[in-house]
């Protein structure tokens, strides 16, 4: 059995995105508030119908140009009477709020039946994302133009649809400019890697996060970004061939600034809610392991690192290609085939693929004008590296 054409075939689920203005077109890291739905609800492997008011035409043609031919763009008037049976449940979202993409991820997982994100805003209960059936839909047509979508959804849903908390991080109204700041904020509060080191983490909230922001406006892709990455660190593998303090400095800089582009370019491919962010992944760990084998080869070459550099070069080379293999076996070869949403730094071996450390050591060592030291410290590390990785791996597997 097929579904009215309004809202696809059985075998995609369909997600009604509500338009009721302007602040569904947004901008917040660089994509509306509607297209950022739109990028949720397909990599949710959902059907998106966007629905905007009869009157504003000039809006619906405006957001369809945005989202694309392949994404239902349909007046009211033209849902409510191909949309189908009164009691089949379809998720709801308001366009003109920012709600994470996690939280609409947890939503599907945890609620069930008709259930509604409801709390209270500015005074008004609101409930900007639901699972109605598309009868209470219907019912909410007439008003489109009239009330903002997260009261409408919220007086469709009922008293009786099953609560989920959407936390304060996850959704924002977006009713003028000031707001949508604080909802970009709110996004890119969200990113980055928790946990980590407070070195890291000041390197993040002062550097990596405020440049996504500012990139993330031009419309700058992480793949782009990725590059500048990689040229950073062949830059800093180039500039290791020559000798003096001056240079050495230069190039261990340029690796640190390697570092920070990539955490970029994660942090731009999760804002953007891409598709597949395993091809950035892919991408990334290849490169990733070029450089960091090719800067000790560099280093061993310096006057400096004469005698055992290059065998501690070799060593180390050993010890990443070992690692790598590791890493790649146990956990991203499972996350690239499986598509698991699962980030890869919550699992030790995958530590590997974020070298900070590599960064912030060479640095040290660059700073004191003891890149020898640095030597040292990798051809042990890149070792033990896998080694700890392997008996960890192995613990949790007997474990388990």
């Amino acid at each position: 059995m097929e579904l009215p054409a309004v809202l696809g075939s059985v075998d995609r689920d369909p997600v009604v995105i509500i338009v009721t203005g302007r602040t569904a077109v947004a901008r917040i890291g660089g994509m509306s508030s509607v297209r950022r739905h739109v990028a949720t609800a397909e990599r949710m492997r959902l059907e998106p119908v966007i629905v905007y008011p009869d009157r504003m035409r000039a809006l619906g043609a405006e957001i369809a140009g945005e989202v694309g031919d392949a994404v239902r763009c349909v007046p009211a008037e033209e849902f409510t009477s191909g949309a189908g049976d009164d009691d089949k449940l379809v998720l709801v979202l308001a366009g003109d709020w920012y709600i994470s993409s996690r939280a609409i991820g947890e939503f599907e997982m945890q609620t069930f039946g008709v259930a509604a994100a409801r709390f209270a805003d500015r005074g008004r209960i609101v409930a900007p994302m639901a699972r109605l059936p598309v009868g209470s839909v219907r019912s909410l047509i007439p008003n489109l133009a009239e009330k903002p979508s997260g009261e409408l959804i919220s007086e469709a849903a009922g008293s009786n649809a099953h609560p989920y908390d959407l936390d304060v991080l996850s959704r924002h109204r977006l009713s003028d400019t000031v707001a949508t700041e604080r909802a970009e904020r709110k996004l890119f509060s969200s990113l980055g890697r928790r946990g980590r080191s407070w070195h890291t983490r000041f390197v993040q909230r002062y550097l990596s996060i405020p440049l996504t922001k500012r990139l993330a406006g031009l419309r700058v892709k992480a793949a782009q970004i990725t590059a500048v990455k990689f040229a950073c660190g062949l830059l800093s593998a180039i500039v290791f061939f020559t000798s003096g303090y001056v240079a050495g400095l230069v190039g261990a800089l340029a690796f640190f600034f390697s570092r920070v582009f990539d955490s970029v370019a994660g942090e731009l491919s999760s804002a953007a809610v891409g598709e597949d962010r395993s091809g950035h992944e892919k991408a990334g760990f290849t490169g990733d392991i070029l450089i960091l084998a090719s800067i000790p080869l560099a280093i061993a070459t310096r006057p400096e690192c004469s005698g055992a550099g290059p065998w501690l070069a070799l060593i180390t080379a050993a010890g990443i290609a070992a690692s790598a293999t590791f890493t790649y076996k146990r956990v991203l070869k499972q996350r690239w085939e499986g598509e698991s949403d699962t980030p890869a730094a919550d699992d030790f071996p995958a530590r590997f693929a974020t070298p900070d450390g590599a960064a912030y050591g060479l640095l040290l060592c660059a700073l004191i004008g003891r890149l020898d030291l640095f030597l040292w410290a990798a051809a042990v590390a890149s070792h033990l590296f896998y080694i700890l990785a392997s008996r960890s791996y192995h613990g949790g597997t007997e474990r388990a």
